[in-house]
């Protein structure tokens, strides 16, 4: 296959996560919508809930099982695994030694929270030169909507990747990463260091250069891709990746994006904005 695009998924045992199954009906149905044949991928982490195969189903996503979320930690980190068990999204990263496998040329990562508005092979033309593109990240040095140090110090970043030995990398938004000419088979054989980095920052033998930590995935990946000798990134353009609440400021029905990742804190906006896409169009 020549383009891919990748899901993934971590279910606790026991815990039901009906908004997440929302979120990925959502955007596999606007996938699908505009592109019927591209491979899509789910990397599932736990069981399989019956809503959740019959999504899969439905929008034609091949499912790779990939064992207990625990586990692989405790396999790639066997003395911080416990101090990472409660952080929830670093599950996403440690998939790239199976996608080494597919023989994908192209590979696009998207959360659960995106929509589609265009054909997503537009944006696998559009950007595929660099080797990893992604939308800046939030508050950064790069971010049209300010910078706010207290949520990204990118000073300390740099310092952090100095002193690991590592490139510094321009902080970018993991909701939507394009990862072009194979580099996840380099990021492959960084993933036990993605997740010491994020042990060594979630325990405090590094220091954490934000006041969020729910971007401890993010800070950890930055630093991790530091190690790839010569890795080559890249920014969205807005205009095509559309973030956070940046969709609320323009008409439903003429958005111009092919993708928007508009973070679940937006669930119940993204949703009164489709509605209103749905009823001009009808």
């Amino acid at each position: 296959m020549d383009q891919l695009v990748h899901y993934s998924l971590a279910f606790p045992p026991h815990e039901q996560r009906p908004d997440l199954l929302w979120q990925l009906d959502a955007s596999l149905r606007t996938l699908r919508e505009h592109n019927a044949e591209i491979p899509v991928a789910l990397f599932l982490y736990g069981a399989m809930p019956a809503e959740l195969a019959a999504l899969c189903g439905e929008h034609d996503v091949m499912v790779h099982q990939q064992g207990g979320y625990e586990e692989r930690l405790a396999a790639l980190c066997p003395a911080g695994w416990r101090a990472l068990a409660d952080y929830p999204l670093l599950h996403k990263f440690l998939n790239f030694r199976e996608l080494s496998a597919v023989g994908a040329a192209q590979i696009l990562f998207c959360d659960c929270d995106t929509v589609f508005f265009d054909d997503v092979a537009v944006l696998f033309d559009r950007y595929g030169d660099a080797d990893v593109v992604a939308r800046e990240e939030v508050h950064s040095s790069r971010s049209p909507h300010g910078v706010d140090r207290s949520f990204i110090d990118e000073p300390l970043l740099a310092q952090l990747a100095a002193a690991g030995g590592a490139a510094a990398i321009p902080p970018f938004n993991l909701g939507v990463v394009l990862f072009n000419h194979g580099v996840w088979r380099a990021l492959a054989g960084i993933e036990p260091r993605f997740v010491d980095y994020a042990w060594r920052l979630k325990t405090g033998v590094l220091p954490f250069p934000s006041t969020n930590w729910w971007i401890l995935d993010e800070v950890a990946l930055w630093l991790a891709l530091g190690h790839v000798p010569g890795v080559r990134t890249a920014d969205f353009h807005p205009g095509d990746v559309a973030q956070n609440g940046e969709f609320a400021r323009s008409d439903p029905r003429s958005a111009g994006w092919i993708l928007c990742h508009y973070y679940s804190q937006n669930m119940g906006r993204i949703d009164a904005w489709l509605e209103a896409e749905r009823a001009a169009a009808a």
